[in-house]
């Protein structure tokens, strides 16, 4: 029986893996550089900012939002001003790295944007449905 993290994990690999397949259809290759904005979410205000510092750790700028979101900690993130090329390897990795940061700190990695550089076109992972 999986546990609700390894449900979690394949959820987000399975996103990962389909953004990447759509990406590559609109003309986005391994050469590509992009950025990445990220959300996390977490019922604690202490967990909220040791997320923080380890994002901050992985080189990411991070903030909790003002409000309260039925009773949650919403914590955006982003790569920005840095942004990166990849290949489908490593992307899924990466989906699966945040979405173990996240673990870790007692928060959920919830969704993703991943935006060309050149082009300014961005992929969303709450457009994928892997159910």
């Amino acid at each position: 029986m999986q546990t609700y993290q390894d449900k979690v994990l394949d959820r987000r690999t399975q996103e990962a893996k389909v953004m990447w397949l759509n990406m590559q259809n609109d003309g986005f290759t391994e050469s590509s550089v992009a950025a990445f904005d990220f959300t996390f979410i977490t019922q604690n205000q202490d967990d909220a900012q040791k997320l923080i510092d380890k994002l901050s750790d992985e080189k990411y700028t991070a903030e909790i939002e003002p409000e309260k979101q039925q009773g949650y900690h919403i914590i955006q993130g982003t790569s920005r001003p840095y942004a990166y090329d990849f290949n489908p390897e490593e992307f899924i990795s990466w989906a699966q790295q945040m979405t173990t940061i996240g673990f870790n700190s007692n928060a959920i990695f919830a969704n993703w944007t991943v935006t060309d550089s050149e082009t300014n076109k961005t992929w969303t992972s709450e457009d994928i449905n892997t159910d």
